[in-house]
């Protein structure tokens, strides 16, 4: 046990000499910070500049909840079929060139099928 602790505390001399050596006190550690480099806003082809965050966060949505309910109610009652036939549906590459707005499609093959539909579409322009 006597042996043991010279032992240690030349162990601990040379970790602390190792230290030292590596960085001796009032040695200056020159630190290379890179800063990044200057970027412009992206440009997007027919869009213009981006607009930075700052002027981005001015027009921010807000956090207001809005709630709009729609309650479709139809139904379907004492409906016959009898000897009919069912098409296919299909939409083609041109079925919505030149469409503006909010286009909406439900299609049905069957018979006697009440389809009901509804968007609801809340915008809210502020100064």
């Amino acid at each position: 046990m006597a042996r043991s602790k010279p032992v240690v505390g030349l162990a601990l001399l040379c970790m602390t000499g190792a230290v030292l050596a590596a960085n001796p006190p009032g040695h200056v550690v020159s630190q290379v910070v890179s800063s990044p480099p200057a970027t412009q806003p992206p440009m997007v082809d027919g869009f213009g500049p981006a607009v930075n965050a700052g002027t981005l966060q001015r027009y921010s949505g807000g956090n207001s909840l809005v709630q709009n309910n729609q309650t479709l109610t139809g139904t379907v009652t004492g409906d016959t079929a009898s000897q009919v036939s069912t098409g296919t549906n299909s939409i083609g590459g041109g079925a919505f060139s030149g469409a503006a707005g909010l286009p909406s499609v439900v299609q049905n093959t069957g018979n006697n099928v009440l389809i009901q539909n509804a968007v609801i579409v809340n915008v809210q322009l502020k100064p």
